[in-house]
C-alpha cells in the first residue's frame, strides 16, 4: 500500500470519527415539539401571556423584556379579539450547528379574524428540552408590532 493510500484511509477514519462524536453528542427530547408548541398556544388561548412568556428563550428576552413581550401578546388579541383556535399547517425541521431548530407555520382563527404565525422552538446540542427562540404574527388589522 502507498503512502498516499495510508493518509487518505486515516483522513476518512477521522472524518467519520468526528461526525460520530459530533451525533453522540447531541441529546434526544424528552418533549414533542407539537406538546410544546400546543402548550404555547393554549396559554395564549387561556389569555395567559405570563405562563406564555416563560417558554421564550433567553436570547429572545435578550431582544426585548419579558414584559414587552407580554404586552406583544395582549395586544395581538386586543387587535384581533380572543385566539379562537388554531391550526399548524407545516412543521419544518432543520439541524444547525448549535441544535436543532423546530418551525411552525400556523394559522390562527381569532374572533375578528384570521393569522399567519410562525413559531420557532430550538433544541441545543446540550439541552433535552425546547425553547422558544422566534414568535411572529401576521394580520389584517394587526397593530401589535413584534418587540425584535
Amino acid at each position: 500500500m502507498s503512502v498516499k493510500c495510508l493518509k487518505s484511509g486515516f483522513a476518512h477514519i477521522c472524518l467519520f470519527a468526528a461526525m460520530f462524536m459530533l451525533l453522540a453528542c447531541e441529546k434526544t427530547l424528552e418533549v414533542d415539539p407539537n406538546e410544546v408548541a400546543g402548550s404555547f398556544y393554549t396559554h395564549l388561548k387561556n389569555k395567559d401571556f405570563e405562563a406564555a412568556s416563560q417558554m421564550l428563550s433567553e436570547g429572545i428576552l435578550g431582544t426585548a423584556s419579558r414584559q414587552r413581550w407580554i404586552d406583544f401578546m395582549a395586544n395581538v388579541q386586543t387587535d384581533l379579539g380572543g385566539l379562537k383556535n388554531i391550526r399548524i399547517r407545516n412543521v419544518e425541521t432543520n439541524t444547525v450547528r448549535a441544535g436543532r431548530m423546530f418551525t411552525f407555520d400556523v394559522s390562527g382563527q381569532y374572533e375578528n379574524g384570521n393569522s399567519a404565525e410562525t413559531l420557532t422552538l430550538f433544541q441545543s446540542l446540550s439541552a433535552s428540552d425546547l425553547e422558544i427562540v422566534s414568535y411572529v404574527v401576521k394580520a389584517n388589522g394587526l397593530k401589535a408590532v413584534v418587540p425584535y
